[in-house]
């Protein structure tokens, strides 16, 4: 225990000096009386609540400049759409911290559907059906087939995912048959290609697929 020749008292804990006079001490320095807490760290709710504040700030400006200009502002819609997207993707990112794949598979479809409100809301050009929906699929197999392997993970821990993304990506055949989508290419090339990545699965991976099947319904 310290010790102040001066004040002639005890100090516990680790001093350089007297706390009563300033002067120098000696001895061994031991634990204080009481615990040490450690610093309260940036917790993953306070993330959520600091990106929560800042949309509803946000919020609030983009709808008093709004007033401010009698809602003559035609980039205010797509400046609020743009947080609220920033927001979500936000919260799939905190909330699947722990799963890549999922996390991109989210976000992924996040925005695939967020571009066909976008072309929606801008006239309807057909873009959107035409070259992100086919480019997307692609992309979201090969980049989840890409992780998981970079990630160490076995083929049953992600192939579901690519299945529900080949699944989805059927659906183009709607607005191809419907006549809605203004270039059919993209749409018909992304179908067969993966329709192909689908049978070489089911063919070579029957094992890994049906695994994740069982662990997904609990049989």
């Amino acid at each position: 225990m310290q010790y102040c020749p001066k004040c002639r008292i005890s100090i516990r804990g680790d001093k350089t000096e007297c706390p009563l006079c300033g002067g120098r001490v000696t001895g061994e320095s031991v634990p204080g009386g009481f615990p040490v807490l450690d610093r309260r760290r940036f917790s993953h709710m306070s993330l959520v609540k600091v990106g929560t504040f800042c949309l509803l700030t946000f919020f609030i400006i983009m709808m008093s400049l709004e007033i401010l200009y009698d809602f003559k502002l035609a980039w205010v819609p797509f400046a609020v759409m743009g947080a609220l997207i920033a927001w979500g993707d936000l919260m799939v990112g905190i909330y699947y911290r722990n799963n890549l794949i999922k996390t991109l598979f989210i976000e992924t479809y996040l925005a695939m559907a967020v571009c066909i409100l976008i072309d929606t809301l801008t006239g309807w050009h057909g873009w959107s059906l035409a070259y992100v929906l086919p480019i997307g699929f692609v992309l979201l197999v090969f980049v989840t087939i890409g992780v998981g392997r970079a990630a160490n993970l076995r083929l049953e821990e992600y192939i579901i995912y690519i299945f529900v993304t080949i699944l989805l990506s059927m659906l183009q055949i709607i607005p191809v048959l419907t006549h809605v989508n203004p270039v059919i290419l993209p749409a018909v090339a992304s179908m067969a290609l993966l329709l192909i990545a689908a049978c070489a699965a089911v063919i070579f991976r029957f094992r890994d697929l049906r695994s994740a099947v069982e662990k997904m319904f609990n049989l």
